[in-house]
């Protein structure tokens, strides 16, 4: 009640802020009271924060948040987690997260002048957020929820759900949090152009914003890195980026954002491209909601593993009002202000930098629309009534390879180039040694193996670009280190481009079958199944084990422990796995596993109406028709002295064989009430010295009239053999992945220097000055 409570009161303080700072204007008072009441938000949403992770923390498993998501056998960090594990939980995040960001937005705006209107977009965010979880709080209680299963009020379940064993890795504490202060801080180029146009202030506003773009950049593009790192570190397919929808939908703003940096430097250096900059701002939180929408509406949930499952018609359709709101406000304040957005005319001319960026920002537009478009494309086919799907992997990679190869030479020359006109007979002398690398490089590729044009193109601009940039920065390291930002993640984008390339179209792989013991051999390397250690002995809601994978190469030995586990999350049905790595300088070896039983005779599983051959003579066939539920029966006395509780079921089948030989029998076993095990009463097949058992009854949950029955096979007087455990491996190689890292750190790296360059005190006083002359003015 207590955390229902403290959502209405934020609710109602966040509509209180946006109207009082839309209304003021020139009004300090009401200035000041939204700013109390902003205060009054960020307040409560701490204390709603609070209150949850306390419930969280003692097992309040009353709550059915809690319950669902949390359980007694967590350590701290992960029970930590499970806050933002579910719906509920996240919005809150976002909620806290553009809260937080509020409170140190304020001073800057106020000290430019900028906190009216501008606040009051920022808060009509928060509100629409609380409004969500007015009508999904996470503080409902069991009873609330499963009224219709007349549970009791004040009912306490003794244990919760426990967080999915999917999560359960360190990189849940750091993953989720940075994306989602990412997706908050992608709405302040939204809210600095809103507040622009609606005060007329047609360019301030860009250089207000940018460094808050460049913040928003990094960050989300932080998070992506994390999240891919998190998927080839715990998930077994061996990359980092798969082109699921959901993942796709987080590097749709971010490719936004990106873009809109480079638009908001061609305003500042030529003063045009002012009505692109309102439009990319807008598309960047636009995109945002977007993403949120295609996560948290179910629209993808039979096409992302990544989804989640339908909020219910309520919030469905509260995120699409939250959507199309917004769009509305962009699009009929930047209608009714068009016609008087004057900027001064750029000739783009050729030979002038701001042309050659400006074909850069066009590739990375294409490329932010052939994402869009495929992500967008389970909707599509959904809309107009065809199956639904999502486009191939290779879809992608395909279409946005020439256009990386656009964006690496775009965005190296440009450097080359000066603002208006540069002589062009100058640039050809400049970038000499530059295209002299890419062919260098492009040689070396070649004698390596690589042979597909398109990728020795690729791998050309990867060589230019690096040895251009590498330059600026040997130029500014001395003169100016905050102007390296821009040149450093352009040489991670062509790091992560040549180690995605590598690791990706170039890795070998090969899948073996292992017993305890035994090895296999790949491109030099012995592997060798060592065995397994069961771990994690004080859960007792798993079973987990470590296995022992020799990797050896010249009497360099390195053990890796891919780990595969059973948990009560999905009642014990199958098991969990993550891959073991062994990491090198120039390339990793990946081993992803799973788990099959070996039988030295095969078993056969049948559902109604299918047939099989028999396993030691297959001249034999069996057909199973139905099931046969016969009586209950008291068998021998137990430990306890009472007498097992035996349920006799049966299967009856159709046996045949190829010389006219039909027969319908029935094959019985004998389930054990209380274990629920089953003991099979041995068929002799006639004419044969082969028995057949009936073992286990495989239920189909889905439609329990389709389950299936499980039948082993052994000979007269024989004793069944019982399986052993085969490990499936699948072993790859990936060339370069480090680069991969390495670009993306460099990526993010220069995001931040070039922030920093707005963040020292000098620069802040000299921003502040220019910001109030220009307001005077």
């Amino acid at each position: 009640m207590l955390g229902q409570i403290l959502i209405y009161v934020a609710f109602g303080l966040s509509v209180l802020s946006g109207f009082f700072y839309i209304i003021a204007k020139d009004k300090q008072s009401f200035l000041k009271l939204g700013r109390i009441a902003y205060y009054g938000v960020t307040a409560t949403m701490l204390a709603i924060s609070m209150y949850l992770l306390s419930n969280i923390l003692s097992h309040n498993f009353q709550m059915t948040y809690v319950w669902e998501y949390s359980s007694t056998t967590l350590p701290l960090n992960l029970l930590i987690s499970t806050f933002y594990a579910g719906q509920q939980g996240s919005f809150l995040l976002w909620g806290l997260t553009l809260t937080l960001i509020g409170f140190f937005l304020i001073p800057y705006l106020k000290e430019r002048n900028y906190e009216y209107v501008t606040m009051g977009i920022f808060v009509l965010v928060i509100a629409f957020i609380l409004l969500i979880l007015i009508f999904k709080s996470p503080f409902e209680f069991v009873w609330q929820t499963y009224a219709d299963q007349n549970v009791e009020v004040g009912f306490m379940p003794k244990e919760g759900r426990g967080l999915n064993p999917i999560l359960q890795n360190y990189w849940i504490n750091i993953h989720p949090p940075i994306l989602f202060l990412g997706y908050s801080a992608m709405t302040i180029p939204y809210i600095f152009a809103i507040s622009g146009l609606l005060k007329k202030d047609y360019r301030k506003w860009i250089r207000l914003a940018l460094p808050w773009t460049l913040f928003a950049s990094a960050i989300l593009g932080l998070g992506l890195m994390l999240g891919g790192l998190w998927a080839y570190e715990t998930l077994g397919w061996g990359g980092f980026w798969a082109w699921d929808p959901v993942e796709n939908s987080s590097l749709i703003p971010w490719l936004t954002a990106v873009t809109l940096v480079h638009t908001m430097y061609i305003h500042q250096k030529t003063g045009g491209l002012i009505k692109t900059n309102f439009v990319l701002a807008f598309l960047t939180f636009l995109f945002v909601l977007y993403a949120t929408f295609l996560t948290r509406s179910g629209v993808l949930g039979d096409t992302s593993v990544h989804s989640f499952v339908s909020p219910g018609p309520i919030i469905y359709k509260l995120l699409l009002i939250f959507m199309i709101l917004f769009l509305l406000l962009a699009v009929i304040t930047l209608f009714v202000r068009l016609n008087k957005i004057k900027s001064p005319e750029i000739n783009f001319k050729v030979s002038s930098k701001e042309f050659i960026v400006s074909l850069g920002v066009i590739a990375l537009l294409l490329v932010t629309f052939i994402v869009l478009f495929g992500t967008s494309w389970p909707i599509i086919t959904d809309i107009i009534g065809i199956t639904k799907s999502t486009v191939e992997v290779k879809w992608y990679n395909q279409l946005n390879l020439p256009l990386a190869v656009l964006m690496m030479v775009f965005s190296s020359l440009a450097l080359y180039f000066s603002w208006n006109r540069t002589d062009l007979s100058k640039i050809i002398k400049k970038i000499v040694i530059g295209v002299t690398a890419g062919v260098i490089l492009t040689l070396i590729s070649i004698i390596m193996g690589v042979n597909q044009f398109s990728y020795l193109i690729l791998v050309f601009s990867v060589g230019f670009s690096i040895y251009v940039n590498m330059e600026f920065v040997v130029k500014n390291i001395r003169k100016d280190k905050k102007l390296l930002g821009g040149f450093l993640s352009h040489i991670g984008l062509a790091l992560l481009l040549l180690g995605a390339l590598a690791s990706g179209a170039y890795s070998e792989s090969i899948q073996v079958r292992m017993k305890n013991g035994q090895y296999a051999e790949f491109k030099g390397y012995r592997i060798e199944h060592n065995g397994k250690e069961r771990v994690e002995l004080d859960k007792h809601d798993r079973e987990k084990y470590e296995y022992n994978i020799d990797i050896i190469k010249d009497n360099d030995t390195t053990r890796v422990h891919p780990v595969a586990f059973w948990s009560e999350f999905n009642d014990m049905e199958s098991p969990f796995f993550e891959p073991g790595v062994k990491m090198t300088p120039f390339k990793d070896i990946y081993i992803a596993m799973a788990l099959t039983p070996h039988y030295d005779v095969k078993p056969v599983a049948l559902k109604k109406q299918l047939s099989a051959p028999v396993s030691l003579d297959t001249t034999y066939k069996m057909k199973m028709l139905d099931f046969l539920m016969l009586d209950m029966q008291k068998g021998p006395m137990n430990e306890n002295n009472e007498p097992k509780e035996f349920m006799n079921i049966g299967v009856l089948v159709r046996l045949s064989n190829d010389k006219g030989f039909i027969k319908e029998d029935t094959l019985f076993a004998e389930m054990n009430m209380k274990t629920m095990g089953n003991e099979p009463v041995w068929y002799d097949l006639d004419t044969t010295n082969i028995q057949i058992g009936f073992m286990q009854i495989m239920p189909d949950k889905e439609n329990l009239a389709n389950s299936g029955a499980l039948f082993m096979f052994k000979e007269k007087g024989g004793v069944l053999s019982m399986p052993e455990e085969m490990l499936i491996l699948e072993i790859s190689d990936k060339p370069f992945i480090n680069l991969v890292w390495i670009g993306t750190i460099l990526i993010v790296g220069g995001f931040f220097v070039s922030l920093f360059k707005y963040m020292t005190p000098k620069q802040l006083k000299n921003t502040l000055r220019t910001d109030n002359l220009a307001e005077n003015n």
